[in-house]
């Protein structure tokens, strides 16, 4: 079964289990791919090294000036490796509660080959 299918498959998420007989495409793909660049460490995937962020390690320890630094690396990790979508670095975010204990990821991008704009959104907690 094919969620979000449209007249071209942009990508394709595996990272699931292969073996499903559900894949995701697509916008879903893409936002999969975004939340497993920030989940990975710099220096955790034995063949791709340079894969990674150190955002994950960061999320809860940093200011304001680290946020700002955290989300240029980001941005530039994206580009590198989720090439299908341009990133609109001027309208990313993070933001942290009061508390300190959730933080809030915005990454609006748009898809290449439709030239559609679409908002990555995630919460962690700790």
């Amino acid at each position: 079964m094919n969620l979000n299918v449209l007249d071209k498959v942009l990508a394709q998420d595996l990272s699931k289990q292969m073996f499903k007989t559900v894949e995701i495409y697509d916008v879903d793909a893409i936002n999969a791919n975004i939340e497993n660049l920030i989940m990975t460490a710099v220096g955790e995937r034995l063949f791709n090294i340079n894969r990674g962020t150190s955002l994950y390690y960061r999320l809860f320890e940093v200011g304001d000036d680290e946020l700002d630094s955290a989300l240029d690396d980001l941005a530039k990790k994206i580009k590198q490796y989720v090439p299908q979508v341009i990133v609109l670095e001027q309208n990313m975010s993070i933001s942290i509660t009061d508390e300190g204990d959730t933080v809030n990821i915005l990454i609006p991008y748009i898809v290449r080959s439709y030239n559609t704009t679409h908002t990555f959104k995630k919460t962690f907690s700790k």
